[in-house]
């Protein structure tokens, strides 16, 4: 049986008009499987191969369609994460700031609404997973360089920088 998309909002059998609830929050039909399975190892991993998946097209997408005011605010989070060096219980969440604020500047509401969801799931996972292995200690520049090639509007560039970023990222998961 085929349900519409009012149907996965509404949670009703009756076809109509698609909800003001679905329209304000479309992955709401969504199961919160990322929120309500507890973190493994495993479940870990699948959710970064995700946000690799979803960064790699956001942060193509923000190389042309970022507006000057976000590439600013990326560039005033970065210069503020600077100040947490050193201090992984700010810095984390500074870098995640910088990511979600990343994806946001590639004006895409359901990419964006999705990384918030994943970010959500695996924040305190990350927090446990990565705490003894300095996993923040080249992330500013990392993103300095995402920065970089951003202001560049080279989104081959953005794009090659941030799976490699994110990959080193998987690379420290595995040894969770």
């Amino acid at each position: 049986m085929r349900h519409t998309s009012n149907e996965m909002a509404t949670g009703q059998g009756s076809v109509g008009t698609v909800s003001d609830s679905f329209l304000h929050d479309p992955l709401r039909w969504i199961p919160d499987v990322l929120l309500d399975v507890p973190m493994s190892k495993s479940r870990l991993l699948d959710l970064l191969s995700v946000r690799v998946e979803v960064e790699m097209a956001a942060v193509e997408l923000a190389a042309t369609r970022a507006s000057d005011s976000q590439l600013a605010d990326l560039q005033r989070l970065h210069a503020a994460a600077r100040a947490h060096h050193g201090d992984d219980f700010r810095l984390g969440p500074a870098n995640r700031q910088f990511h979600l604020e990343l994806v946001r500047s590639a004006d895409n509401d359901l990419l964006y609404m999705l990384m918030e969801k994943m970010v959500s799931a695996i924040e305190d996972a990350e927090q446990r997973a990565f705490s003894d292995l300095s996993m923040h200690a080249n992330d500013h520049d990392d993103h300095g360089q995402i920065l970089q090639a951003l202001l560049l509007r080279d989104a081959s560039a953005v794009r090659d920088l941030m799976r490699s970023h994110l990959e080193r990222v998987h690379t420290l998961a595995l040894e969770w």
